[in-house]
C-alpha cells in the first residue's frame, strides 16, 4: 500500500500472489538456490495522462491486472540467516491509455529460518 497521497509513484495499492519452481531443492534446507516464479498482479493507482483539452498532464485512476515471470536466488547458510535477491517484469492485460504497459517486480529479503 501506497500511503503517501502525494507521491508521484503511480501504484496506491497492489497484490501480487505468486508461485515459485526451486532448481537446487534438497531435503535438508527445502527451498533454496535459483529459481523462476510465475505471478500475477491486481494494482489501482493514479498514472499522469496527457489531457488535450487542457494542454497538460492530469493524474487519472486505473485498476489492472498484469502477468509476469521473475527470476531469483536464494541462499541459506547452515545457521540458518536467508538472503534472497529478485527480479522480474510483468505485462498488463487489457488495452488502456491509463494503466502502465508493464510493471516491474523486484524485492531483497533478508531472514532467519528457524
Amino acid at each position: 500500500m501506497n500511503l503517501q497521497s502525494d507521491s508521484s509513484y503511480p501504484e496506491d495499492f497492489s497484490i501480487t500472489p505468486f508461485a515459485r519452481f526451486y532448481f537446487q531443492e534438497t531435503q535438508e534446507y527445502g527451498a533454496k538456490g535459483f529459481f523462476v516464479e510465475g505471478f500475477a498482479k491486481y494494482v489501482s493507482g493514479k498514472n499522469d495522462i496527457y489531457n488535450s483539452a487542457i494542454y497538460g498532464y492530469r493524474p487519472e485512476k486505473y485498476t489492472a491486472g498484469a502477468l509476469g515471470i521473475s527470476l531469483g536466488k536464494k541462499w541459506i547458510n547452515h545457521s540458518g540467516f536467508v538472503l534472497e535477491l529478485l527480479g522480474g517484469v510483468g505485462r498488463t492485460l487489457g488495452n488502456s491509455k491509463v494503466t502502465p504497459d508493464a510493471f516491474f517486480r523486484g524485492d531483497i529479503n533478508i531472514g532467519y529460518r528457524f
